[in-house]
């Protein structure tokens, strides 16, 4: 089975008159049952999970003022914001603190890498940096993604179902 990637196109290049399922199936040449993973910049066919030899973890802020809470990773990956815009607050895990119930809390914003960008844009994310996205406008949409890895973290081209390294 192939992976295949399709951009929002007009309904016109669809052989069934306009669905993703009939795009998917003129792109790909074959029923669209033998296609493999749909991925598509809609948020009703957007998934996440393996593609290749990367990981995709979709984000989608319907309205502005949305959030990914700030977390961190255990591997550098990238965002790619492909609709809208976001502002990004990052900081090192070291510059944490712990209050009294012994829960963590980023540290003030000037320790902490502030930015803005609009679609389109690549985002690095280094590991161990603590990241959240707000956005700046409805419908921003964009796309964690990581490399594949083996149990033991090492990139691969085929994916054992261990999700932990995109946690």
């Amino acid at each position: 089975m192939q992976n295949v990637v399709i951009d929002v196109l007009p309904a016109d290049r669809a052989k069934d008159g306009g669905s993703y399922a009939g795009l998917v199936a003129a792109q790909c040449g074959v029923p669209l049952q033998q296609c493999g993973q749909v991925y598509a910049h809609e948020p009703e066919l957007m998934i996440e999970g393996p593609m290749g030899n990367v990981y995709f973890r979709p984000m989608v802020f319907p309205k502005k003022g949305d959030q990914v809470a700030g977390h961190a990773h255990n591997f550098d990956h990238v965002t790619f914001l492909w609709r809208g815009s976001v502002r990004l607050r990052a900081w090192h895990t070291d510059t944490m603190t712990r209050d009294e119930k012994g829960d963590l809390h980023p540290p003030t914003e000037d320790k902490m890498i502030i930015r803005q960008y609009a679609a389109p844009a690549r985002i690095l994310i280094k590991k161990d940096w603590a990241h959240e996205f707000t956005a700046l406008a409805n419908q921003t949409m964009a796309d964690c993604i990581y490399a594949l890895r083996d149990f033991d973290g090492q990139p691969t081209d085929n994916w054992n179902g261990d999700e932990t390294p995109y946690v």
